[in-house]
């Protein structure tokens, strides 16, 4: 039997909902007189004042505009295009997409996305020099430790992470001796950090940068980031961990897979774009 086609002629009436006006604001774009001052404010937000830090320059400065406003005492940089560093110091053209950044005098928010271009070294010592200063950034850094925890190798690594619900009670910290503690996996086999507090992470393989403070507990550093508030009594580098949502999902790259669900304090906070290093880089093969 052919299936039967039918056809129907129906009325509708017609819902007219009205909504609420909606008004939209933005921060007044700062003068050509003030755009120095922002421009070296966000320079040293975004690029950081590390070791590389000297040796990173943006190529199009020019498409950076800034906005301010009074009354929140925030600054926001505007780009409509990607911003491109040269990292003399680790051999690499970066090109950044930056969805937003905001800054103010608690905090500094940004969300990125990043590429890396290697640049050409000038000779065999720039190029040894360049795989040296990769390692050193590569190694004790997020994506080091997320990798390392994903492997299960944290010790080997050169990693003593512990669990504290209280980051300025030193006698409160729990060592993480088992990866299970922190990391969960659902049926699907997707793998989250979970954890109640914050976690510690010391790197024990690598001192502090000498330009580095570490302040007590809720001082902003560099007017922006609030550092974990516990000293590191042997300098090693230390850094905490708080995740913004129940448990947050790291992809087999060990990347996050949303970067806006997880905060990161101390050590980790401080470092920003100079150190930044391909996700996919190999420390034994330099690629």
């Amino acid at each position: 039997n052919q299936p039967s086609a039918y056809a129907i002629n129906a009325i509708l009436n017609p819902a007219i909902n009205v909504l609420e006006g909606i008004e939209v604001k933005s921060l007044p774009l700062v003068n050509e007189d003030n755009w120095i001052k922002y421009y070296r404010k966000f320079s040293e937000e975004f690029i950081g004042n590390s070791t590389n830090s000297n040796r990173c320059t943006f190529v199009n400065p020019e498409i950076i505009e800034f906005s301010y406003s009074d009354s929140l005492d925030t600054y926001e940089a505007v780009l409509k295009e990607p911003l491109v560093m040269e990292n003399k110091g680790l051999g690499y053209k970066v090109i950044f997409e930056i969805d937003y950044f905001r800054s103010n005098i608690k905090e500094t928010r940004f969300h990125v996305r990043a590429s890396f271009e290697p640049m050409e070294p000038d000779n065999h010592r720039t190029k040894k020099r360049w795989k040296k200063n990769r390692q050193r950034s590569y190694l004790g850094s997020k994506f080091h430790f997320l990798k390392s925890l994903m492997n299960d190798d944290l010790k080997s690594e050169g990693y003593q992470v512990f669990k504290t619900t209280d980051l300025s009670l030193v006698s409160a910290y729990r060592p993480v001796r088992q990866k299970s503690e922190i990391i969960s996996t659902d049926d699907l086999g997707r793998t989250y950090l979970d954890f109640e507090g914050y976690l510690v992470v010391d790197y024990l393989k690598e001192y502090q940068h000498p330009s580095y403070n570490d302040p007590v507990i809720n001082k902003p550093v560099y007017g922006t980031v609030v550092n974990s508030g516990v000293s590191s009594g042997n300098l090693t580098q230390r850094s905490s961990v708080e995740l913004d949502d129940e448990k947050v999902r790291i992809l087999k790259n060990g990347q996050i897979a949303n970067p806006e669900e997880i905060q990161f304090y101390g050590y980790w906070s401080w470092e920003r774009m100079s150190e930044l290093m391909p996700i996919d880089y190999d420390a034994k093969s330099d690629n």
